[in-house]
């Protein structure tokens, strides 16, 4: 199973990820006004962690990312963001391409569709050069202040809010192999810029699987579980399955702290 999403992830990377350049280019040969600036927070409950990642781009949000000499460059809540490295893609392994072949074309489409790991890899925030620290957080901030620092001197100053927190809701606590179970969430109405991801990790005696599906639901609407863990296919003895919701706005998102469900044999 672990061959066959990396195969997937491996292949969508570098088809999605032709959408915005992952080239980049040094700060003193752009103009101050063709830097194009974004920013991102990111809070995970469970983890009690805060992702801070901003990115400079030439001209567009997918022209060539740009690169800073210090000091100039950019700081979120008072401290310094350092580059980082974007993840690296690879070419798949005979085995790899075997186990996709073995895929059928639904759970082929489900997977390219909803895999967190897919999505992560193909995100243009994440290609070329970009600046980002993650924080020990006991608590979600209403909202995370970036700065930025031109080669020219010039600077800027931006406050990124985050979405509401909301939190999963169990139809029940207990499972066992082959019942149907539902989760929704509660917290505040979502607003047109936002979305839902529902994220589910499925633990076997081999290792740990996780499929993320984006979801077209509110408050208090039920989602199927067990719909989501069969396009998996895992043929082997399920122990342990834990449930959150990731709730996505425009510049930022939180994930809820995860829920798990106890397994009857």
């Amino acid at each position: 199973m672990n061959k066959k999403m990396s195969l997937i992830s491996v292949g969508v990377a570098l088809l999605v990820g032709a959408c915005a350049s992952d080239k980049t280019v040094d700060a003193k040969k752009v103009a101050s006004q063709e830097i194009v600036r974004t920013y991102y927070a990111s809070y995970n409950e469970g983890k009690k962690e805060v992702t801070l990642l901003a990115q400079a781009r030439v001209g567009n949000d997918r022209g060539d990312t740009v690169v800073f000499t210090p000091p100039a460059g950019f700081r979120a809540e008072n401290k310094i963001l350092p580059p980082a490295k974007p993840p690296v893609t690879r070419e798949a392994t005979p085995e790899e391409v075997e186990a996709a072949k073995k895929l059928t074309n639904e759970q082929i489409g489900r997977l390219l569709t909803s895999s967190l790991s897919v999505r992560e890899i193909a995100n243009p925030r994440r290609q070329g050069t970009y600046y980002e620290r993650t924080d020990q957080a006991p608590a979600m901030a209403s909202h995370y202040t970036f700065e930025y620092l031109s080669e020219k001197g010039e600077k800027d100053s931006v406050k990124v809010s985050m979405p509401p927190a909301i939190k999963p809701l169990l139809e029940k606590d207990t499972w066992k192999a082959g019942d149907s179970f539902m989760v929704a969430w509660e917290g505040a109405p979502l607003t047109k810029e936002e979305e839902i991801d529902v994220k589910i990790e499925v633990s076997t005696p081999t290792g740990t699987f996780s499929i993320t599906s984006l979801v077209k639901q509110g408050a208090g609407q039920k989602f199927d579980v067990k719909k989501e863990i069969e396009t998996l296919a895992i043929k082997e003895e399920v122990q342990r399955i834990a449930v959150s919701f990731n709730r996505i706005g425009k510049n930022s998102e939180f994930l809820s702290k995860p829920l798990v469900i106890t397994l009857k044999k």
